[in-house]
């Protein structure tokens, strides 16, 4: 950085605000020290300023803490615009997991140090594979059935998560402070109850077959007997009323917008109304090809333009 050469100075980036990240590294070793739950708050809500990316950085905001993070072990502010462009391309091909060109609050894990109650937080909570495994959790912390997370699930939550993943006892004021950095980074409309897309990306889920799909033309046979034995979880032929809401929300969080359970809970009622089923309401393949050629006709979701005709 200090030997820029006349091109790279007339083509450099200069870093005019406050480097935050420079405050967090060690004197002499350059290191950066573990950051407590507070700490890195302040440090989420630094570069995002306008509250809303909602558990992930992206555009202006990730290149701003990309070039304070690059910048703060050094003196200057000047960085070349080739070298800076080569440090994020190479970051984001080792720590961009998802291939979405954001840094999710998992992905930062592997970058900044935390604390270490707060990682082993963080770990469990970037180990769900499927939508079965985030559903099933849910259930679980729902308890009263609301379609919402408040606070007190979501303690129970990470409570249980930190339990699950040393086998010991959380901190009660560690506890507290957790809960309200989850609730601070994903509660988008601050209404102090995470709605079901709000927890969705906070516990993100590895596997989601449409996020993997090309957009198509037209749905075929071999794409449908994909998505088909994915969400047939019992092998019995049949998406029954559970397996089709699994189905739903991964359908959802292919369009990244906010929703609720009851947006799902509508959707599922809209399918099994229109559909022509047996009293057991189940769909067969035949049936769920009509439901994703249907939905694809609709412009209410960008993600069902992968089945239009």
């Amino acid at each position: 950085l200090a030997k820029l050469d006349t091109m790279e100075i007339k083509s450099s980036i200069v870093n005019k605000v406050e480097n935050l990240m420079r405050k967090y590294r060690e004197p002499g070793s350059g290191m950066f020290r573990a950051l407590t739950a507070k700490e890195f708050l302040d440090i989420w809500k630094h570069y995002d300023a306008d509250g809303r990316t909602n558990g992930f950085l992206y555009g202006q905001q990730l290149d701003q803490f990309l070039l304070d993070f690059m910048t703060s072990l050094n003196e200057t502010e000047i960085v070349s615009a080739k070298l800076f462009f080569e440090f994020k391309e190479r970051l984001m091909l080792a720590y961009d997991d998802n291939k979405n060109g954001k840094l999710e609050l998992k992905e930062l894990m592997h970058i900044l140090p935390f604390e270490q109650p707060l990682r082993d937080l963080l770990l469990r909570q970037s180990t769900l594979k499927t939508s079965v495994e985030f559903m099933k959790i849910w259930t679980k912390y729902d308890d009263d059935h609301s379609g919402f997370v408040e606070r007190d699930e979501l303690k129970c939550i990470l409570e249980d998560f930190h339990k699950i993943t040393t086998k010991l006892k959380i901190d009660e004021t560690k506890l507290d402070e957790y809960t309200n950095l989850f609730f601070e980074i994903f509660d988008s409309n601050k209404d102090e109850k995470l709605q079901l897309s709000e927890v969705s990306k906070m516990l993100p889920v590895e596997e989601n077959i449409f996020k993997q799909m090309k957009l198509l033309e037209n749905i075929s046979n071999r794409s449908l007997n994909k998505i088909f034995d994915k969400y047939d979880l019992d092998r019995n032929g049949c998406i029954d009323a559970e397996e089709l809401q699994i189905f739903l929300k991964d359908l959802l969080d292919v369009d990244d917008k906010e929703y609720e359970m009851s947006t799902i809970e509508d959707l599922k009622q809209t399918i099994l109304h229109s559909c022509e089923l047996n009293m057991d309401n189940r769909l067969q393949k035949k049936q769920l090809k009509s439901v994703l050629k249907s939905m694809a006709h609709t412009k209410s979701h960008r993600c069902f333009s992968m089945f239009a005709d």
